[in-house]
């Protein structure tokens, strides 16, 4: 099993990965969109540490953030960077986050599998969340109404495209669908035919990703890409820098790979047993 870089927290965290000896419960909070990565290093330490006990809540980005500043989780999930203000209110309350990156994904552009759409522009995507596009014919597609799916303001990929695809601006089509997670919006463009949305890149399944500005979604030029992070207060010591760990180290990357995210580290892995 080969890997191109291993990152470890420090010394400490090896050491409590080898000796811990009673239950701990590390909290980790935030991104609907990094979830899939911690579930699945939440189930590997059930299987292969067991002493420590990882609990996975997926409340959004900002939720986990807040959680972070206030106290309440160990590790924020987040799925866009940490904003100004956030810090801000981070150091007021005796909190210093650091920030990890953990993989990269792309924001997907999805349609229901019956529509005969298969590209669409930066500006055209504008348009349609500004209410200026409003009817497939517009497009080239059949004469029906768009019914536009888009996240909360919690989500760090509402986020991430309110300032790629609106120019930062607030959405201003009528009728807006909001849904509180990728897995939620993922589930109603399934349902809805003439629905349009985005989503990360492990919750593709069912649906039909077209193409932006003629790129691929596997594309490195595609337009709508950002990284996913977490966060801990301060530099992580004990079973919290052993999570961090697991996130940053080959758990975390064949994790990431497993749900289509891309390695943050250039990663000749064999994942094969990796992950339970």
């Amino acid at each position: 099993m080969k890997c191109g870089r291993m990152l470890l927290v420090g010394l400490l965290a090896l050491v409590t990965l080898g000796t811990a000896v009673t239950a701990s419960e590390v909290a980790v909070n935030g991104s609907t969109t990094v979830q899939p990565i911690a579930l699945e290093i939440q189930n590997w330490f059930l299987v292969s540490n067991p002493e420590i006990n990882v609990t996975v809540e997926a409340t959004g980005s900002g939720d986990g953030i807040a959680a972070l500043i206030n106290g309440t989780t160990d590790i924020a999930m987040h799925s866009r960077q940490m904003k100004t203000s956030e810090y801000a209110q981070a150091v007021e309350n005796g909190v210093f986050p650091v920030i990890y990156t953990v993989a990269r994904d792309k924001i997907a552009v999805a349609v229901h599998p019956s529509n005969p759409i298969d590209n669409i522009t930066i500006d055209q995507l504008y348009a349609i969340w500004m209410g200026e596009i409003t009817n497939w014919s517009e497009l080239g597609g059949s004469d029906a109404p768009i019914l536009v799916g888009s996240r909360d303001t919690s989500s760090g990929t509402f986020g991430v495209w309110k300032e790629l695809v609106l120019n930062r601006q607030d959405y201003a089509a009528p009728n807006v669908t909001v849904v509180a997670s990728n897995a939620v919006m993922q589930e109603t463009i399934k349902s809805e035919p003439n629905a349009i949305g985005y989503v990360g890149l492990a919750y593709t399944e069912g649906l039909k990703i077209i193409t932006v500005d003629s790129q691929p979604a596997s594309s490195a030029s595609y337009p709508v890409a950002r990284a996913l992070f977490i966060s801990t207060n301060g530099q992580p010591t004990g079973d919290v820098a052993v999570v961090v760990d697991a996130f940053m180290g080959l758990v975390g990357q064949c994790a990431a790979i497993a749900h289509t995210y891309i390695p943050v580290w250039a990663c000749d892995c064999d994942c094969t047993g990796v992950l339970p």
